[in-house]
């Protein structure tokens, strides 16, 4: 409502003046500020990093206020009132990341106000996790020993997560693949990890993101020494003995590369400090000595793989058998020693062979033998097929009796030990003769003398025989009644000679020139029934036609 006018004064050296404008009419009402620089809202806006606002400038302005805006495009048409956000230091939160950001001032007087926006800065940028320390995964790392990892240090983190890998390349994390289930810091290494490289990858996540770091990787991860799974063991077709191959089984072994075998010999089947190694015996087979009888044997294998060797043992097995007795010269083969005059008699084959006459073979020599037992037979023929153990006859020599007259005689000696036992026999002698008959001495001329002289004894009483002929001889038998005989069977010194019907009652048998021995014929009778009865006969033949007694029938069913 004032009128307002302007004074202008002029001054030189000889003075000065004044002039005055004319008034103007009434000054009109005041002006609201007027903003001369607008403010600014800063550069890069990021999300949790304060942004520091600057305010404008202004002309008539008596105080100024600000706000800061969220706008969704640069268009400031998309922008709104952030709450709470009016002083000139704004720090955006996670709701303003891709959004846009400015600050609008406000600048007020006693006529009014005027805004003035700065220019839109955004969008706002997320900020994940930031890493300030890596984890660590450790650098020896070892099959079945335990690593434990240690989890890095993290900026506005608010979880982590941590996942164990596996790389084939110690330098290409390409090569790095998850190992599932291993997500923890502690993490044991498997027979899959061996030769390859360990590392943690910790996840560390906030609202804005995730952030990703992986530790170092590990030395390559070393193996562990073989290990046993199944001990060796030995296999013997039978007992373990001399000359007789064992065969070794290794076991079953985790991450072994090469085998070694080992045998060895203990003297005690229960302390291992008694075995000792057996030269040269390395493969998984092997065939024990003389040495070994006796012995315990056990299997040493030792697995071996880059990162050391294992060894394992057998249980130890039976006791080693010697081989059985070797015979180093067969019984009755040479000439031996009569023990009564000490003289050197012929093989038992070449000595005299008679009633009353005492054998006295060599007994052998056998290597090995603890024990040697004494068996004479009797031998029909001279095949050992006819031979029969005599009862009693268990001494080193023999006597033949009249029971053995015609037959060969024989010697069976056993050789034993813990391994086995053999079995000899002489070779037979000659078919076994009767004692010879002595005559009885001439009656003497009576004299005075010889008639006091006192009566002899009875004369001996001969010998009689009956003998078959060498040529040919018919062979008859009788049957007990009752018995329904369907076959007959006829055996010549222990062999067939003919199968007959149940109707026939005798047979010819062509001797074809035997040799002038005993003949053991044997005719056995088989009922419907199935059962058998015989009898058994023994004829010396003869040359020429049939001499001395005629032969009787064969009765079948009894002996004789």
């Amino acid at each position: 409502g004032d009128h307002l006018r302007v004074v202008q004064t002029a001054t030189n050296d000889d003075g000065s003046s004044d002039t005055t404008s004319p008034l103007t009419p009434a000054v009109v009402a005041g002006a609201p500020p007027v903003n001369v620089t607008p403010p600014d809202a800063g550069t890069t806006p990021t999300h949790g990093t304060v942004l520091h606002g600057a305010g404008g400038t202004w002309t008539g302005a008596s105080s100024t206020a600000v706000r800061w805006q969220s706008c969704t495009t640069t268009s400031t048409s998309s922008c709104t009132d952030i709450a709470g956000a009016t002083t000139l230091d704004y720090t955006p939160t996670a709701g303003d990341v891709g959004h846009y950001l400015r600050v609008v001032e406000t600048a007020t007087n006693g006529n009014g106000s005027t805004p003035a926006a700065s220019s839109v800065i955004g969008p706002v940028a997320a900020v994940p996790p930031a890493n300030d320390t890596a984890p660590v995964a450790g650098t020896a790392a070892t099959r079945g020993t335990a690593l434990h990892g240690q989890a890095g240090t993290w900026t506005d983190e608010n979880s982590t997560a941590v996942r164990w890998q596996s790389c084939t390349s110690s330098t290409d994390p390409s090569s790095c693949t998850d190992i599932p289930g291993a997500t923890t810091l502690d993490y044991t290494p498997t027979a899959d990890d061996v030769g390859t490289y360990l590392r943690i990858v910790e996840t560390a996540t906030n609202g804005d993101g995730d952030t990703e770091q992986a530790s170092a990787v590990t030395d390559a991860v070393a193996g562990l020494p073989p290990v046993d799974d199944t001990p060796p063991s030995i296999s013997t077709s039978g007992a373990a003995q001399e000359g007789h191959a064992v065969t070794g089984d290794r076991g079953s072994w985790t991450d072994a590369v090469s085998y070694a075998a080992q045998y060895q010999r203990c003297t005690s089947s229960t302390d291992p400090s008694t075995c000792t190694d057996i030269p040269g015996a390395t493969a998984l087979d092997y065939t024990p000595t003389a040495d070994d009888a006796g012995r315990y044997l056990r299997l040493i294998v030792t697995a071996t793989n880059p990162w050391g060797s294992t060894a394992a043992d057998s249980a130890l097995g039976d006791q080693v058998l010697p081989a059985p007795p070797a015979v180093v010269v067969a019984p009755g083969t040479g000439a031996a020693t009569d023990p009564g005059t000490g003289t050197t008699i012929a093989a038992l084959d070449q000595q005299p062979a008679g009633v009353g006459t005492a054998l006295h073979p060599d007994l052998g020599d056998f290597r090995g033998a603890t024990g040697v037992t004494y068996q004479y037979q009797r031998c029909a023929t001279e095949d050992e097929s006819s031979c029969v153990d005599i009862p009693g006859a268990t001494d080193p020599t023999y006597v033949p009796g009249n029971e053995d007259v015609g037959f060969h005689v024989r010697l069976v000696v056993q050789a034993t030990n813990a391994g086995g036992t053999v079995t000899v026999a002489t070779p037979m002698t000659r078919a076994v003769a009767a004692r010879p008959v002595t005559p009885p001495p001439a009656a003497p001329v009576a004299t005075p003398a010889a008639a006091a002289a006192p009566a002899a004894g009875p004369a001996p009483v001969a010998v009689r025989k009956a003998c078959i002929s060498r040529r040919s001889v018919t062979l008859h038998w009788i049957v007990p009644k009752g018995r329904r005989v369907t076959s007959f069977t006829v055996n010549i010194n222990g062999k067939r000679y003919a199968n007959l019907p149940g109707r026939r009652t005798g047979v010819n048998v062509r001797m074809n020139g035997r040799p002038a021995q005993v003949v053991t014929v044997v005719v056995t009778a088989r009922t419907r029934s199935g059962r058998k009865f015989g009898t058994t006969r023994r004829y010396q033949t003869c040359g020429g036609k049939l001499a001395g007694l005629p032969l009787a029938t064969i009765r079948l069913g009894t002996r004789g």
